[in-house]
């Protein structure tokens, strides 16, 4: 049978390990698959991007915030924000105002030096849109929905104990994983190849 919603990959935790005791626990299953994924996968399909008009050295991260990829003032042409770890911004930030140049993250926040009224811009990884009962499917289960159930079948077969099952699903999973990272690779390099310019 065909993985292609949320409710046939709960179907397929019972299907696949012959255990319907487990069906009350798929979607725990499918919880802890998204959060692993969301940790160690970054494709492009994850990229979000937003502007924001700033006033303050304080700007919140977006919604579903994985990790920053690009962070720039827009203008023409935008100008790339260096990062700077919150120890070092600690000790640089003074009352200077104007354009931004440098930025941290601390806690749930970006920090931007100097202050002033600027529009940032951000491309940054997104959290992969969770699985339930109304959103039924997303872009992994389209299209890898194996990786969804090697993945809900590594966390089945831990919580029943058995190592060994465990240890092939995972197995399966993280190599797909490193799979899916590969293709990125080569897909956002595709296109001219390299050149070397003179400094």
């Amino acid at each position: 049978m065909a993985i292609t919603t949320y409710s046939e990959l709960k179907s397929a935790v019972t299907n696949w390990t012959h255990r319907a005791d487990l069906s009350s626990y798929a979607d725990e299953f499918i919880d802890l698959t998204e959060a692993k994924l969301n940790r160690k996968l970054r494709m492009s399909e994850m990229e979000s991007s937003t502007s924001v008009a700033v006033t303050t050295a304080d700007l919140s991260l977006p919604s579903g915030f994985l990790e920053m990829r690009d962070i720039f003032v827009s203008g023409s042409p935008d100008t790339i924000l260096e990062y700077v770890t919150p120890y070092q911004y600690e000790r640089e930030i003074t009352t200077e105002t104007g354009k931004p140049r440098k930025y941290t993250m601390i806690a749930d926040a970006i920090k931007l030096y100097p202050v002033g009224s600027y529009t940032i811009g951000m491309t940054y990884y997104k959290q992969i849109t969770p699985l339930d009962g109304t959103n039924t499917s997303n872009w992994i289960l389209a299209n890898y929905p194996d990786l969804y159930l090697n993945g809900v079948l590594y966390h089945a077969y831990m919580f029943v104990q058995n190592a060994e099952m465990a240890q092939m699903y995972g197995q399966l999973f993280n190599d797909q994983i490193d799979e899916m990272t590969r293709k990125n690779r080569r897909k956002t390099a595709s296109g001219a190849p390299l050149q070397v310019v003179a400094a």
